[in-house]
């Protein structure tokens, strides 16, 4: 939901209409409600987050709620002691939103290419190519985010991986490099078509994605 709203909200400029500026304020309070709910639990489960929250340093205007550190196992790391448990939690619900991202990914890929196809063989005319590049435009906003999600979902994993103890977490998710986000027909950049190699995300194919 952080990342969601912060691209909204980046996506909002000088004439934005009434209607998508209300949009962002009613996810932003929605936000901000749940961030207090989850302070609430955190402070029950690991109560020197409060220590933690107050050594933040003080900023004249109070941050987004997308821009709220949540003091997640990964994020605390050594600093302060609590519960192993729950970081192998968090471990788990990051392994799982790392894979869903790729599984999103590689879907979103797929869509890409064959819209890609469609436009360049079929479509004729200016309203079709407007549909298309439009279509295509959300698309590569949801490549984007699954990629950001994914980056995401392997820093706490390296984080989390280090502070349990566990090995080759690295070697299981591998890093996302731009290069690396391409369709199963796409070549890599620079390489050209006669030197083509499949990428790493598509020898991570999960069961549900086929």
């Amino acid at each position: 939901m952080k990342r969601s709203l912060k691209t909204l909200t980046k996506s909002l400029w000088d004439h934005s209409q009434d209607r998508q500026i209300t949009r962002v304020k009613l996810r932003s309070n929605a936000l901000t409600r749940k961030l207090e709910e989850w302070f609430s639990l955190l402070q029950l489960y690991i109560p020197a987050s409060i220590t933690l929250r107050k050594r933040e340093p003080q900023k004249k205007v109070p941050p987004k709620p997308f821009e709220v550190q949540l003091w997640m196992p990964s994020q605390i790391g050594k600093l302060v002691s609590f519960d192993r448990s729950l970081a192998e939690i968090e471990y788990k619900l990051r392994n799982a939103q790392a894979h869903e991202a790729l599984g999103v990914l590689r879907r979103n890929l797929q869509i890409r290419a064959t819209l890609y196809d469609i436009k360049d063989r079929w479509l004729r005319g200016q309203g079709a190519n407007t549909r298309a590049l439009n279509a295509l435009a959300t698309v590569q906003a949801r490549i984007a985010a699954a990629r950001d999600e994914y980056r995401h979902a392997r820093n706490s994993l390296l984080a989390l991986a280090d502070l349990l103890g566990y090995s080759n977490v690295d070697q299981e998710f591998q890093p996302l490099q731009d290069k690396d986000i391409r369709s199963m027909v796409e070549a890599e950049p620079g390489l050209g078509e006669t030197r083509r190699t499949l990428s790493w995300i598509w020898r991570r194919v999960n069961a549900a994605d086929t």
